[in-house]
């Protein structure tokens, strides 16, 4: 069985904040609270605003080889949805909220990995997922 760090990772960002729970849920109520000006934009902010702007500022073949049902689409198509996805970002509360947390979430993730990555790097060497939780701890 293969290791997966996520948990690892995701256990140094909650050591690195003791009210990261509380800050979550904080948000999530306040995302609850205010609803999308347009839901077809909504809907794309919800996959993920920084995975969503890199796929669409892929090259041609590269876009379609990750999303070929969407293949269609010219880099200018894209480039013109990703100019009105910025637009959105700046008009909705609710989305620009959604991406303000996501970046945040995504900036401690980073920092974490960065004030770990010793650690990280030694438990990826290891190959056995017990020794891996050995060297964790």
């Amino acid at each position: 069985m293969e290791y997966d760090i996520r948990d690892t990772i995701a256990n140094f960002v909650r050591e690195a904040d003791a009210n990261l729970e509380q800050r979550l849920e904080e948000q999530a109520q306040a995302l609850r609270e205010i609803s999308c000006i347009n839901p077809f934009y909504g809907s794309w902010v919800e996959m993920g605003v920084e995975f969503l702007f890199s796929a669409l500022e892929l090259e041609d073949s590269d876009f379609a080889a990750r999303l070929p049902t969407l293949s269609h689409l010219s880099k200018a198509a894209r480039q013109h949805f990703l100019e009105r996805m910025k637009e959105h970002l700046q008009t909705c509360r609710r989305c620009g909220l959604k991406y303000q947390i996501e970046a945040d979430l995504n900036a401690r993730i980073e920092l974490a990995c960065r004030d770990n990555s010793d650690s990280l790097l030694q438990i990826l060497r290891v190959s056995d997922p017990l020794e891996a939780d050995l060297i964790e701890t």
